[in-house]
């Protein structure tokens, strides 16, 4: 039989996918077979993104149909002609067959903000009674204060104990960074349970929308600008309806600009302030009405190279733009590699995985798979860091490279070329290079040293001081 794990939450906004796709990742590098299953989901197995999100990424043994045990609509079928015995004997079933193709088989609890009121609030923790199987539990630190989050805490223990359904762990999620040290310091002090628990801070733009997801949900036509690379988070939406001196005061960075298609001071106000150092790089421009600009303005656009920032159009007016806009919810998708390296550096850093892993129990694997091979690496770069020296900082792929190492805290970086170039264009691609260091061979005070360095290394060859001072001038 296979070893199992249950992650279930009873609390909204918890963010249990990220916490999820850790657990995914820290078993994928210990286990030979790993399958995934999910006993309630909204639909079929292609319309369930977490589905989706761990198939596309893991090796997984199973058929996507073997993942899904039962839909919302079936559940709640039963539920309400009182047979919700059958509820449970159809996903345990589903749960057995998945067991026999797998060593280790997660699984996750249905979304309670998803449910309708047919199910108990509870029902999540029935499920993983029924299967069998250990639990870890997410708890929401959304917005909670450090007294808020302790009460959780001894809830969910308790809950668990009230249901006899064994708890592993206990992984706080969403935590305001500002009062992550003091709660944690509080739990040392109050919670003796027995129980692994760790408390993950809220991350900056995880849960943010890209471009990408507002113009699919929006269903926006391409106008100027590039049609890839459009995974930059969107942090607020600003509605140009001012002049633009005016607006120019309001401009945020990675902000979405809205405003009327026929607004052509905006749209180049817009153009001004990515080219500008001095203003923040906004992330897209979204042209409302319906309405283009005039043909000299389309004309002038086609012009411009390398226009950074991509713009579309839709035919609603710009309130219901702008309302629909901020309907949209940031989503984990499996083409997003910088929010899936987000969420796993905050997961490989705020989570003890070895103790983890101890309370799983799970059975090292006898092969050595590609992301095993990767995990084993970040896990080796983090005991023994280093400090990395990247050159041609100049060249996008460098740029952004260098966040997602950031993102995955592996290694502290520095990267050749001129700061404020580099930033600029950083800035312009929605790359966060907080904490790397950029220097530049020309203008650095090291210059001299390491020229004379290598000049008596090499001046035996044939060497210059003059040939050393300009080879180490050169960012490659």
């Amino acid at each position: 039989m296979a070893e199992s794990l249950y992650i279930a939450s009873l609390e909204p906004n918890s963010g249990k996918l990220v916490i999820t796709l850790g657990v995914m990742e820290m078993l994928s590098r210990r286990v030979d077979r790993l399958g995934f299953f999910r006993p309630i989901t909204p639909g079929s197995p292609d319309q369930d993104r977490h589905i989706q999100l761990i198939s596309s990424r893991y090796s997984l043994g199973l058929e996507p149909e073997q993942i899904a045990g039962v839909t919302h609509d079936q559940a709640r079928a039963w539920i309400a002609a009182g047979d919700e015995r059958r509820l449970f004997r159809e996903i345990v079933a589903k749960f057995k067959q998945a067991e026999e193709k797998c060593d280790f088989l997660l699984c996750e609890g249905p979304d309670i903000s998803h449910l309708s009121d047919a199910f108990n609030y509870d029902i999540s923790i029935r499920i993983a009674r029924e299967l069998g199987t250990p639990a870890l539990y997410v708890s929401s630190g959304y917005r909670a204060t450090v007294t808020e989050l302790l009460e959780n805490i001894r809830v969910a223990d308790k809950t668990f104990r009230q249901f006899k359904c064994p708890l592993l762990a206990i992984l706080v999620n969403r935590v305001d960074p500002k009062i992550l040290d003091d709660a944690e310091g509080e739990l040392r002090k109050q919670c003796d349970t027995g129980i692994a628990i760790d408390l993950l801070p809220e991350v900056e733009g995880l849960g943010n929308p890209t471009m990408e997801e507002i113009i699919e949900a929006l269903n926006a036509d391409w106008f100027s600008g590039p049609k890839k690379g459009l995974q930059r988070e969107v942090r607020d939406f600003k509605v140009a309806a001012m002049g633009p001196a005016n607006f120019l005061n309001y401009i945020e960075k990675d902000d979405l600009i809205i405003t009327p298609g026929d607004r052509a001071d905006i749209i180049f106000t817009t153009l001004g302030a990515i080219a500008s150092k001095n203003y923040p790089s906004p992330v897209g421009l979204l042209l409302s009405g319906g309405s283009p600009p005039e043909p000299s303005i389309v004309q002038l656009l086609e012009g411009l190279d390398d226009l950074a920032i991509p713009i579309y159009r839709v035919s609603s007016d710009t309130y219901r733009t702008a309302t629909n806009a901020a309907a949209v919810q940031g989503k984990l998708r499996p083409d997003n590699e910088r929010k899936i390296a987000k969420a796993l550096g905050m997961f490989e850093v705020h989570v003890d995985i070895p103790i983890l892993e101890e309370k799983i129990r799970v059975t090292p694997s006898s092969t050595m798979s590609p992301l095993m091979f990767e995990y084993s690496l970040f896990q080796q770069a983090r005991q023994e860091r280093k400090h990395i020296v990247l050159p041609e900082g100049a060249d996008d792929r460098i740029l952004q490279a260098a966040e997602l190492l950031r993102l995955r805290d592996v290694v502290d970086l520095t990267i050749l070329g001129k700061e404020n170039r580099l930033r600029s264009r950083a800035a312009t691609l929605g790359l966060k290079l907080d904490g790397v260091n950029i220097i530049d061979p020309q203008t650095s005070p090291l210059r001299d040293e390491f020229a004379e360095t290598f000049f008596q290394l090499r001046k035996h060859k044939g060497l210059t001081v003059d040939m050393a001072l300009d080879t180490m001038s050169d960012v490659s």
